[in-house]
């Protein structure tokens, strides 16, 4: 299983993508784990949240029995993305967010700094990078309805989303 490790060097935070190895200890029991990097994420910028009482709702111009009937999966997706952008100060200029020195655009899928490297975005208690990304939008349902809907709501938390009950509920439904 891979999951984002954070290192700290020289002040500034970077994400990896990482996997776990496990191995035995030889003249000892039990196993132990290493590390293997599999990728780069980017420098990682730490939000906080501007609009506290901003509510998804507010954001989509629907009725909420209209509006999960009528979306997609991937304008749900869209749409909880833009909502958490807008949350966090971002401001949408010609089809792609932008806050400081961030740039968010999410039909590629792509989170860049003003140099144009990648970049993570640490909000709520998850990480929003082109990795997450790619994976949410790629989501499909295997094994049984429980742990489908562990793993959707897992993969929300760790890129950063926070997802209402009832949208979570609507999207789950659309699989």
């Amino acid at each position: 299983m891979s999951f984002i490790r954070i290192k700290k060097i020289k002040g500034n935070e970077y994400a990896y993508l990482v996997q776990n190895k496990w191995r035995r200890c030889i003249g000892r029991k039990g196993k132990s784990a290493k590390q293997k990097v599999k990728e780069y994420l980017g420098r990682v910028y730490r939000l906080g949240i501007e609009y506290k009482d901003k509510g998804f709702w507010e954001t989509v111009d629907s009725e909420p029995e209209t509006y999960l009937r009528l979306a997609t999966k991937d304008k749900i997706i869209h749409d909880l993305i833009r909502f958490e952008l807008i949350r966090h100060g971002f401001a949408n200029i010609k089809d792609k967010w932008k806050k400081d020195e961030l740039e968010v655009d999410i039909l590629k899928r792509k989170i860049v700094n003003k140099i144009n490297t990648r970049s993570v975005i640490a909000m709520n208690e998850g990480y929003m990078c082109s990795y997450n990304l790619k994976r949410i939008f790629r989501y499909e349902q295997r094994g049984d309805i429980t742990e489908t809907g562990y793993e959707l709501a897992r993969l929300f938390v760790e890129s950063g989303i926070d997802i209402p009950q009832e949208v979570f509920v609507g999207f789950y439904d659309k699989l």
